[in-house]
């Protein structure tokens, strides 16, 4: 059990470094394989999944810093992926929307995603693949009751 656990860790270890140095890089999306960083990715998720959010609604959604989501919102829409239209049901309220840009941005992350978890449980049988879900819960269970990170 020790060496399991040792390469369990070293894996985690590896896992998150690599997530942090492509997040520093950017992921090349598109046909232009502009950059994108993962607060980038999970908003363009979240507007492409609702079709149109309001900013408050959106900072709920990630439970990210008001700034860090601004900042991003701004790139995004600078970059002509995401625009902001008054809400039908209150004026003051802007909704998030993706532009045609976004939208195939979004079609690309998802395809992206779909292809990455068919290429991990490609080969595990139903058991194996629901341990890796427990496993996971557990890692997302553990980093909000230890850690509060939700």
């Amino acid at each position: 059990m020790a060496n399991l656990y040792d390469d369990i860790q070293r894996m985690l270890d590896k896992i998150f470094i690599r997530m942090l140095s492509t997040d520093r890089r950017g992921f090349k999306i598109g046909k232009k394989n502009e950059k994108f960083s993962f607060v980038d990715i999970m908003i363009i998720r979240v507007v492409g999944q609702l079709q149109g959010v309001s900013v408050f609604d959106l900072i709920y959604t990630l439970d990210m810093d008001r700034g860090i989501v601004s900042t991003a919102v701004s790139k995004l829409m600078k970059n002509n992926y995401i625009f902001k239209e008054k809400s039908e049901h209150d004026g003051r309220v802007q909704i998030l929307k993706l532009t045609d840009s976004g939208l195939s941005i979004y079609e690309t992350i998802n395809q992206k995603e779909n292809d990455l978890v068919n290429f991990i449980l490609r080969d595990l049988t139903s058991n194996e693949q629901k341990a890796i879900l427990k496993f996971l819960s557990r890692i997302r269970q553990t980093m909000v009751s230890k850690y509060d990170v939700e």
